[in-house]
């Protein structure tokens, strides 16, 4: 019977040990124990993409970018690391940082919030942020550019990493919008007094403020009859930021009627200046009314000019001749009176 107990006892140790062996080949198979225990962190990130389908102004309200960050965990023993002991990790959460890798210069962009807390879970659990989104006035227009935001997570586990970190990388990609802004100072004000023979210059400087090269397009709106304009219809600015000419001179010259007799006339000439976007003329700014006030007033001889003149040199001619006839009659006067005395 004793023999018996030792042979049992015996066979039943040699299977323990048997089992242990073998759980330690597989371990040592697979590597160190941490390996085996720990659960490697799986994470999503989403975002609207409609918020950014469409150019971005950079004098537009700022573009707020809904994200959300979903995670979950997977390992071979999630379940017991979830689930098992005081220190359960299934009572723990995830803290998770979302910051700026990438962003342009001539951008403002602000995540909120910075952090966000997740709990840890076999299935997946998410938290929301938002990536608001602003561009300067230096933005080049019709540029492609991104944002490139980073989100981690911290580790979790007491002296050995129970569960890793997760790393993941959202990229957004916007495009700049053109603006078409000008500025318009009349550099000699925008009335004058003529005589109906003079032409009124009215020089304006146009400058584009706008964030792309931009093409000013003149149209003149209202001119009285007999009065006639000039000016450059067409002109090109380009960027203050690039080194660019931004800022040109447009001049007007009006010229009223000079029909023979007095003038008394004032009349306002109307200009429409606009500006459009040098590479698509679909792109266009508003529209910009400029008033020219000209009085004309005076007396106006139009085609008597050569008949004056002639007959300012026929009158000089005859002038002259006449006093000579003159100054010689004289002469002979005397002479004569001089040989009735002798």
């Amino acid at each position: 019977m004793n023999t018996k107990k030792i042979l049992i006892r015996t066979f039943q140790t040699l299977t323990l040990l048997f089992i242990f062996f073998n759980i330690s080949a597989l371990i040592s198979a697979a590597g160190p124990i941490d390996d085996f225990y720990t659960c490697q962190p799986l994470i999503t990130v989403t975002w609207d993409e409609e918020k950014v389908n469409e150019p971005i102004s950079p004098y537009s309200e700022p573009i707020t970018i809904p994200i959300k960050i979903k995670m979950r965990i997977t390992g071979v023993l999630q379940d017991i690391i979830l689930t098992t002991g005081p220190a359960a990790y299934g009572d723990k959460k995830y803290i998770v940082r979302i910051s700026i890798v990438e962003a342009p210069d001539w951008s403002n962009v602000i995540i909120n919030p910075p952090l966000v807390n997740i709990p840890v879970d076999k299935d997946w659990v998410s938290a929301n942020a938002t990536v608001t989104l602003t561009l300067n006035k230096n933005s080049p227009a019709f540029e492609r550019s991104k944002i490139k935001i980073g989100i981690n997570s911290k580790p979790l586990g007491g002296g050995a990493t129970i569960i890793l970190p997760a790393n993941e990388t959202l990229e957004i990609p916007f495009t700049v919008g053109y603006v078409p802004i000008i500025a318009i100072n009349e550099l000699e004000g925008n009335s004058k007094l003529i005589t109906p023979n003079e032409v009124a210059n009215f020089p304006i400087e146009i400058l584009n403020l706008g964030n792309g090269k931009t093409d000013i397009k003149t149209e003149i709106i209202s001119i009285p009859e007999g009065w006639f304009v000039d000016t450059t219809s067409d002109i090109s600015l380009g960027v203050e930021y690039l080194g660019d000419n931004y800022k040109q001179t447009l001049n007007f010259a009006i010229k009223p009627p000079n029909n023979f007799g007095y003038h008394e006339e004032r009349e306002v000439i109307e200009v429409s200046i606009t500006p459009y976007s040098n590479k698509d003329y679909n792109i266009s700014g508003e529209s910009h009314l400029v008033s020219f006030v000209v009085h004309s007033r005076g007396f106006s001889t139009p085609g008597f000019e050569g008949f004056l003149a002639v007959l300012s040199i026929f009158l000089s001619v005859f002038i002259i001749k006449y006093h000579k006839s003159q100054k010689s009659n004289n002469y002979l006067s005397k002479r004569g009176e001089k040989h009735d005395e002798n």
